[in-house]
């Protein structure tokens, strides 16, 4: 099936405005090429990404009053303010994703509220998910996602919308290990009001390649953001992973951690960026990129940049590619530990900072490693 065909057949119990809206983006995403990068190339044929059938690979709960928690064509059908949060991209990935999605969710936590959910989903075939999650004033709400897939889910597609109200607060932990056999492409941003707080922990473990985009639009004064992700590869995974913290107005905070394994012959190409506008003095911005590699054979480039237009700011970053510490390796043994298990040890101390802000995974993250650890 041509890739217009499926749009066509997504579209056709839709109404007039979302109907635009996909082929606006069908548009966009013909007119864009696919990036190319040192260590990945994601390109396809359209035909690989064409999808078929309307699904919801996400378990939907019950919620608390007012809380609104529904798949994504239901929230279209059932609130019209909707549409105010679909929005062309000029990306190739968002403009994929928003013309064909199949699946996805729309969750809102409304004023002065607080709100805990987890979100199980596994893929079984090929999935393009559009998910939207709005944080009302002055709420709060802790959300745990927690993704895999079987052999059957060759390609997916995801990109998470994420509007943070005045001092609201999210505390979102994802956790991504689709089978070695699926492609994931996923963008996600995050546009923070007044005083609104973002800590966002993820583990990416899965993947057959995995193409990550996140941004982070640091829009009200006052507003801050602390992002930490945690990433192990082994065989011949490939990731590429992108974190983009945006300060456009005084007195914002945003920090980026991520923290990386590589085992055998995965390789990783990591970009950071941390750009502070001449709109935002005062603000406080960190990058770090921090890669250790198990085996010689895997491969690793960590890229933090910052671009500063104003003088009145806090800004720093770091970047290192390391092998394993041989010298650590020997303590470890010298005190009774197998070299496996010391090397694992070490490892996991290297992780452990970021693992300890992960809420509600990092036990998950640590048996996962563990699972895959080879020494």
């Amino acid at each position: 099936m041509s890739i217009e065909n499926s749009v066509e057949k997504m579209s056709r119990d839709e109404n007039a405005w979302l109907r635009k809206f996909r082929q606006d983006n069908l548009k966009i995403f013909k007119s864009l090429k696919w990036d190319k990068t040192k260590y990945t190339q994601m390109e396809f044929q359209e035909e690989e990404l064409s999808v078929s059938n309307k699904m919801n690979g996400f378990s939907i709960q019950k919620t608390n009053e007012g809380v609104i928690f529904t798949d994504i064509f239901e929230a279209v059908k059932n609130y019209p303010f909707l549409q105010d949060y679909f929005h062309n991209e000029e990306n190739k990935v968002s403009s994929l994703v928003n013309s064909s999605f199949n699946s996805g969710f729309f969750l809102y936590v409304p004023k002065n509220s607080e709100e805990t959910i987890e979100i199980p989903a596994l893929l079984v075939e090929r999935t393009l998910s559009k998910n939207i999650i709005v944080v009302d004033e002055n709420a709060k709400l802790n959300l745990i996602c927690k993704s895999g897939s079987d052999k059957r889910a060759d390609i997916a597609g995801m990109i998470f919308s994420i509007h943070l109200k005045d001092n609201s607060q999210l505390n979102l932990s994802s956790l991504q290990n689709l089978s070695q056999e699926t492609t994931l492409l996923i963008n996600q941003t995050a546009f923070l009001g007044r005083d609104a707080q973002l800590n966002w922990s993820t583990g990416t473990l899965g993947g057959k390649q995995v193409k990550a985009t996140r941004n982070i639009e640091l829009a009200g004064e006052g507003s801050s953001a602390n992002d930490m992700e945690v990433f192990f590869g082994n065989n011949e995974q490939h990731f590429e992973l992108y974190t983009n913290i945006y300060h456009r107005v005084p007195h914002t905070t945003g920090y980026s951690t991520t923290k990386g394994v590589l085992d055998d012959s995965s390789k990783a190409l990591t970009q950071g960026l941390a750009k502070i506008q001449k709109s935002a003095p005062g603000s406080d911005s960190y990058l770090a990129e921090h890669i250790i590699l198990v085996n010689p054979n895997s491969k690793a480039e960590p890229m933090p940049f910052m671009e500063i237009d104003t003088n009145d700011v806090k800004a720093k970053h770091s970047g290192f590619v390391s092998q394993l510490d041989e010298e650590k390796v020997f303590y470890l043994q010298s005190r009774g530990i197998e070299e496996k298990e010391a090397r694992k040890l070490i490892v996991l101390g290297f992780l452990s900072p970021a693992l300890d802000s992960a809420m509600g995974i990092k036990s998950d993250i640590q048996k996962l490693i563990e699972g895959k650890w080879k020494g």
